[in-house]
């Protein structure tokens, strides 16, 4: 309590751009906690529904003795859904590759080797925001909202049609591969945690006169 007093007068002698200044920082780190929060529940919710899909193929397999050991659950868990992963995203890859060759060769033979240009096209596709600043306690500080310094700029010719091609196949092909990633380590994270349990020793199990899948809930 004693700090913050100490700090009261600091604010009281603080302009109204610099008070500014502190609102709008607080309010950005405030929405950014509060997003994370957000981002982080919703990824754990997926995570736990998609994990549980290994639940529709292992539960047989575990009742009727087909797999007897952690060790087992967890190797096939992992080749079943590592070749599940190949299959699902191996279009994908190769339609990236593709893509690269294919914005490669055009480089190569259209623009001579300048990649210069594609890039400065895929720049340019961008907004480009500023924060203004200021100086407080020796620091510089976001002072006001974020602003536009250039609007997109678009360029309607074939460098820009082949450069945006190549941006939105990478950017669909990229979000497909992480979303796959991210379901093949949910599965693989419930069966490392499932394989203890389903084989585990649990004497809560037997008291309720339970069979062997107690782990599956």
């Amino acid at each position: 309590m004693s700090k913050l007093l100490t700090f009261l007068p600091l604010l009281i002698e603080l302009n109204q751009k610099e008070k500014r200044a502190i609102g709008i920082i607080a309010a950005i780190v405030l929405c950014v906690f509060l997003l994370l929060g957000l981002l982080v529940r919703l990824l754990l919710a997926v995570k736990d529904r998609k994990g549980r899909k290994i639940d529709e193929y292992m539960y047989d397999l575990v009742q009727y003795n087909l797999i007897t050991t952690p060790v087992q659950f967890r190797s096939y868990v992992f080749r079943r859904e590592s070749k599940n992963l190949y299959l699902f995203n191996r279009w994908y890859i190769r339609i990236l590759i593709l893509t690269g060759i294919g914005l490669s060769l055009y480089v190569w033979l259209v623009l001579k080797g300048d990649f210069s240009v594609i890039l400065q096209i895929a720049k340019e596709f961008f907004p480009v925001i500023t924060w203004p600043t200021t100086e407080m306690f020796g620091i510089q500080l976001i002072s006001d909202w974020p602003q536009l310094a250039q609007r997109p700029i678009i360029h309607p010719d074939l460098n820009g049609f082949i450069t945006y091609v190549a941006m939105l196949v990478t950017l669909i092909v990229s979000i497909k591969l992480i979303c796959s990633a991210f379901v093949y380590y949910a599965k693989i994270d419930r069966s490392n945690k499932m394989s203890s349990k389903a084989f585990g020793k649990n004497l809560d199990n037997l008291a309720n006169g339970g069979g062997q899948l107690h782990g599956f809930d």
